[in-house]
């Protein structure tokens, strides 16, 4: 007997230690999209599963469920040391993982018809086929380590279907959810460990008398039918609030973009206005440049040179306004530069022009717009931003015995456009000597502004430029001898159209 029991130990213990290792690969799949970087979604199933072995082999009894909160906080600290942010939905990963597991062990727990059907199934077919050497003892065994590769990928099948369904309800994304967020996450995980102890109560009490057999259903029946009824519920409880989560933050996502839209489209009106004004001073300039050259002539038959001057300045002065401080050979382009030069002009801010509008290209003045206006915004608040930071530094210093040693501090913004064969690329640099965090998923940087309307502007830019089969890319890097984050958005012309274009600048 002692040989036979050492094998009842072997199974159990080996079925234990694959449980850990399905468990431990499960939450890989989970948790992958939240991470990146393979390595780091190895290290989070390695720091699970190393828990669970270290603590299943201890010499000490620790119960299931505590080992397993164990392995979830080991597994939780892997993926903080990997990445620091977005800490909430990490809790959230590691909580789903662990009631999950939990669901899915309580449903194979209360499975019991399961050795009863191993028993009868070992007892044919030792009738049939004469099994004379298997003795009663060693019939229960076969029954036990049938019974327990059965619940093993029972366990599996339930536990990798339900990460593979949480993974499809909750989204392919690495995002921060808020404190409350999290709590409204983790009621239905709250609900499911309380239904999970319910049923434990109603197992602690079902030898007493009120719960013996009625009406032909056994105890025992009775009570597992009321388990893995309640661990059911519970479960589809927790999807479908993860389900009606994400389809709440889409369609905040949604109304975002719909609100930075309808801001794009009322500062286009406004650009559009403008130009229109614009086209009408220019039509009475035109209207009444005879008669102002009629002026400057009769002023220089007189003789009256200095008179004739001040009249041509003046003149000269009236057709700047009117055409614009910038000329990039777009009404609408010139327009919105215009308007950013006299902004950065108040802010004390030296912006660098350098923009023309392809003529030749098939490029909407409307995407050109979307483009430059939110490049140069986010040009616009960086530099502010450097600025307050390096007067609150000036402070400090001036507070010490430190001297500041003389250098530039005019901030820039710089504006390039060029025409490479049939890619019209634009280039938008901004002063920036801070740290600059990326988003792993878009490879965008991250907005550290957390007001409505922020953190749009560069996947609008994204959008038009993979309109025009382009993309953007955006880092922080040496330009011009001065450390800047530059933004490129590259845009594609049609063949046809480039050649014409350098037809064009080879004739000339």
């Amino acid at each position: 007997m002692e040989g036979i029991e050492r094998y009842y130990e072997i199974a159990n213990i080996c079925e234990r230690c694959l449980k850990i290792l399905l468990s431990a690969f499960c939450l890989t799949v989970w948790t992958s999209p939240f991470l990146r970087g393979r390595r780091n979604v190895l290290r989070v199933g390695a720091a699970y599963a190393g828990m669970l072995l270290l603590l299943l082999f201890i010499p000490y009894n620790i119960s299931g469920r505590l080992a397993y909160a164990l392995g979830s906080l080991a597994a939780f600290g892997a993926a903080w040391l990997a990445d620091r942010r977005y800490v909430r939905q990490k809790v959230f990963a590691v909580a789903v993982h662990y009631c999950l597991e939990k669901q899915a062990a309580e449903i194979i727990l209360n499975l019991s018809f399961i050795s009863l059907i191993a028993e009868d199934w070992i007892a044919i077919r030792a009738r049939a086929h004469g099994w004379r050497i298997l003795n009663t003892a060693e019939q229960w065994l076969l029954c036990f380590v049938i019974e327990r590769i059965v619940h093993t990928a029972l366990y599996f099948l339930m536990l990798y279907g339900g990460i593979r369904l949480m993974r499809r309800l909750y989204g392919r994304r690495r995002e921060d959810i808020s404190a409350f967020e999290l709590a409204v996450l983790a009621a239905p995980i709250a609900l499911c460990i309380a239904a999970r102890r319910s049923g434990s109560y109603v197992l602690a009490y079902r030898e007493e008398p009120w719960m013996t057999v009625a009406n032909g259903y056994d105890k025992y029946d009775w009570y597992e039918i009321y388990n893995i009824g309640l661990t059911l519920l519970s479960s589809a409880v927790l999807f479908l609030i993860v389900y009606v989560f994400r389809r709440w933050k889409d369609g905040q996502q949604e109304e975002r973009q719909r609100e930075l839209l309808s801001r794009q489209m009322a500062d286009m009106q406004s650009h559009i206005a403008q130009v229109e004004r614009l086209y009408r001073d220019m039509r009475g300039l035109r209207h009444d440049m005879g008669n102002h050259l009629m002026t400057l002539r009769e002023l220089y038959d007189k003789g009256e040179y200095e008179a004739a001057a001040q009249y041509a300045e003046k003149l000269s002065g009236q057709i700047r306004e009117t055409t614009g401080e910038v000329a990039s050979g777009n009404p609408v382009t010139d327009v919105i530069l215009s308007d950013r030069k006299r902004e950065m002009k108040e802010k004390g801010i030296a912006f660098d022009c350098d923009f023309h509008y392809p003529r030749d290209g098939k490029i909407s003045a409307f995407d050109l717009s979307i483009v430059l206006h939110n490049a140069l915004a986010n040009a616009i608040e960086a530099v502010e931003a450097g600025k307050t930071k390096h007067d609150t530094n000036v402070t400090k210093q001036c507070a010490g015995t430190k001297p500041r040693q003389p250098e530039d501090q005019t901030a820039r913004v710089s504006l390039v456009s060029r025409l490479v064969r049939n890619v019209f690329l634009i280039e938008v640099a901004n002063d920036y000597d801070g740290e600059l965090v990326t988003d792993p998923m878009s490879g965008l940087p991250l907005s550290v502004k957390e007001e409505d309307g922020h953190g749009l502007g560069l996947p609008a830019i994204r959008r038009v430029a993979q309109r025009y089969l382009g993309d953007l890319e955006a880092g922080k890097e040496n330009y011009g001898g001065r450390m800047c984050f530059v933004l490129r958005v590259m845009l594609q012309l049609p063949e046809e159209e480039t050649q014409s274009a350098d037809q064009a600048v080879h004739n000339r």
